[in-house]
């Protein structure tokens, strides 16, 4: 069983925000979730937050992607680049309408990162 809270209202603060979460963390909570709600950018404090802790995983309630999947791409490529991120595979499309999102690991597992690139070969 994971024990999980949600962040909060993060109000402008992000050292009172990331204070917040890294106490949770402390105290054993293993997820935290939150929505972006009243104009805050909640990638931005996904991300910071994935800076400022170790072992909580990080969820978001609501979390609008079709403003701005575009404007995503070029950060998320440099995430997944650098480790913190990995693609996973694109869920099979059961229909009509829009292609499903691009969904990610967080943090994955380094041996799982090291057996892909070692599967891979080296880099062209």
């Amino acid at each position: 069983m994971k024990i999980a809270m949600g962040m909060g209202f993060y109000d402008g603060n992000p050292e009172k925000f990331v204070r917040r979460v890294t106490d949770l963390e402390s105290a054993g909570v293993d997820v935290v979730w939150g929505g972006e709600i009243y104009g805050f950018d909640l990638g931005s404090s996904l991300a910071y937050l994935a800076a400022k802790t170790s072992t909580i995983e990080l969820m978001t309630g609501i979390f609008p992607v079709y403003s701005r999947a575009e404007e995503l791409l070029p950060a998320l490529e440099v995430a997944e680049a650098r480790g913190y991120i990995k693609a996973l595979p694109a869920p099979e499309r059961t229909g009509p309408g829009r292609s499903p999102s691009p969904r990610f690991a967080l943090r994955p597992p380094l041996e799982a990162l090291l057996t892909e690139s070692t599967e891979r070969g080296p880099a062209a």
